[in-house]
Formats: C-alpha cells, sequence, structure tokens
C-alpha cells in the first residue's frame, strides 16, 4: 500500500501433553461424521457454512500485497501478518491495510530469544497499543507456538491482558504445531478465543493425520483455526508435486465443508527457505499455474458453498 494513502485512512480513522491419556473415542455410527474435535465425535453435521477463508501472504515474494494476490487466487475475507514482538509498526501498518480493503486483520506475534523479560513488558505494550489504535476487530496469534519457551503462560498472559486492555475488539488465538496437538490440553489457556493448528503438510496422508489427532487429543469449545501450508516442491528429491499439492489443499477445503468446529482457513503461502536447518520447500499457490489455478478453484467453489450454492 503506498504511504500516502496509510496517513490519509490514518487521518480518517483517528476520527473513529505426553504424560495424559489418550482418549478412547467410540466409534462413529453409520450416520455420523468423524468431526475434527474429540468433544464433538460422532456428531451428526451436515455441512459447516460458517467458517472464513484466509491467507498468509507473508512469505509470497511473487506478489507485492493482498491485491496482487486476490489478482492471480480468489478473494479471502482474512489476512495474516507474521510480526516480531518488536515490530508493532509493521502491524499498525498491515491493520490500516487490512482496513481499506475491507479485510479482517490477523496479526501472528512471534518471540524472539534475545528479548530479556523488562524489553518484553515494553514491546508488548508498544504492539497492544498498535492493535488498539483504531478500535476494529483484529484477530491476534498470541507468541505463536508460546508452549515451546514460556511453559507458564507468563508472556502469553501479559501480552493478552495488554491486547485486551487496549482493543476490546481483539479476538484472541493460541496456537499449536499440528505435530504437538496432544500437548495442546496441558498448555492452552482458558482465555483464548480460539486454538489455532498450524503446520506444513506434504500429502493428503498428513492432513488426516492432523484431523486424526485432533479428533484423538483436542477436547475443546474454541473454535479451531487450521493455519496450513502445502507443498509443489522439495529439493529433498528434485520432484515437483502440483497435482498433490492441490489435492491437499482440496481435502483440508472438503473436512472443513463437513465439521462445524472449523472456524477458519488460512494458508500460509510460502515460496522461501523456512530455515537454515531444513531444505528448501515451496508451499506457495502463486508459483505454479497448475497450482494457482487450483487454488483459486477450491476457494471459489468453497465461498459458493457457504452460500448454499451446491
Amino acid at each position: 500500500m503506498k504511504r500516502i494513502a496509510l496517513f490519509f485512512i490514518c487521518f480518517m480513522l483517528c476520527g473513529c501433553a505426553e504424560n495424559n491419556p489418550v482418549r478412547e473415542i467410540p466409534e462413529a455410527e453409520e450416520n455420523t461424521v468423524e468431526v475434527s474435535i474429540s468433544k464433538n465425535y460422532g456428531s451428526v453435521i451436515e455441512d459447516n457454512r460458517d467458517y472464513f477463508i484466509g491467507a498468509d501472504i507473508t512469505g509470497d515474494t511473487n506478489v507485492e500485497n493482498i491485491v496482487e494476490f486476490e489478482e492471480m487466487t480468489a478473494a479471502h475475507e482474512i489476512y495474516a501478518e507474521e510480526v516480531y514482538i518488536d515490530e508493532a509498526n509493521l502491524a499498525e501498518n498491515f491493520i490500516l491495510e487490512c482496513f481499506a480493503l475491507g479485510k479482517t486483520p490477523y496479526i501472528i506475534i512471534k518471540n524472539k530469544d534475545s528479548i530479556g523479560e523488562e524489553s518484553f513488558k515494553k514491546y508488548a505494550d508498544l504492539m497492544a497499543e498498535a492493535v488498539g489504535k483504531y478500535n476494529i476487530e483484529v484477530m491476534v496469534e498470541i507468541l505463536e507456538n508460546s508452549y515451546y519457551y514460556d511453559e507458564n503462560g507468563d508472556r502469553y498472559n501479559y501480552l493478552y491482558d495488554a491486547l485486551k486492555e487496549s482493543n476490546e475488539l481483539v479476538k484472541s488465538v493460541w496456537s499449536v504445531k499440528s505435530d504437538d496437538i496432544i500437548l495442546a490440553e496441558k498448555y492452552m489457556p482458558d482465555t483464548a478465543d480460539y486454538i489455532c493448528v498450524n503446520g506444513y503438510l506434504d500429502d493428503e496422508a498428513e492432513a488426516e493425520r492432523m484431523f486424526s489427532e485432533m479428533r484423538s487429543h483436542l477436547d475443546t469449545d474454541k473454535g479451531v483455526i487450521i493455519r496450513f501450508g502445502a507443498a509443489s516442491y522439495s529439493s529433498s528429491d528434485c520432484v515437483y508435486r502440483l497435482d498433490e499439492a492441490v489435492s491437499t489443499i482440496e481435502a483440508v477445503y472438503d473436512k472443513t465443508k463437513k465439521d462445524n468446529s472449523i472456524a477458519g482457513i488460512i494458508y500460509m503461502d510460502k515460496n522461501e527457505k523456512l530455515s537454515d536447518k531444513v531444505v528448501y520447500t515451496d508451499y506457495s499457490v502463486t508459483s505454479d499455474k497448475k497450482v494457482r489455478e487450483g487454488y483459486k478453484q477450491i476457494v471459489e467453489e468453497a465461498a459458493a458453498y457457504r452460500m448454499g450454492d451446491d
């Protein structure tokens, strides 16, 4: 977004666990659906027409902004941006960009190991101020996968309290990696509005495993957000798996259509090397025409399905 537009909007707005026992899941009757949350397992759910469609394009080097991404794919209601705890200015700019386009902003706040306790509180207060500045609804994934380093939840709780005090419209999200779902019951705070299960999926089998893990270990009344990416290329075997990437995305959306425990989907659209510790893998839907067209069709069909056009 151009800087002048941001200032114009700003001007207008200023006026306005492993030790936990595995639950015994009853066998589903013939007319039941294996929904994703263990508490609802066995429930008869005919459809789910009340979930949001979102994307995280933070790591997509093929597009400059939301408008460009939607020109290549399809319309989404929610957009996510990944920021570190000391990047309140980036969060504020992204919130303004989403507001200008009629999108709901979803901020994924990441921690930094180098930040001490007092500095963390300072940055948390600045982040809360940025999120609350314009008093609009913002979804905030508070300290992505924080159970790794914040076992007692002290930092999570401090930032949660600051955000809620700054903006009563904030929707808080606690996140867990899809490989760690078994830990959710031990660490998930009661205060969270949503739980986000996030991970990168190489094929449909991994997608099914993720849903199976949720059926077995996720016992919650909170709405679940699925934030995922589907691999289309891996340098480990130098093989393009375009059809498999599309079928993996489709599998997640198909599960969601029959599961009203799912509150929304956010596709992680990335074509950058995730870290020096892993091989390069492309999760971007904008890199290849086949994946892009497949993704576009899936999203458009999901949007039509929610409207009852099925």
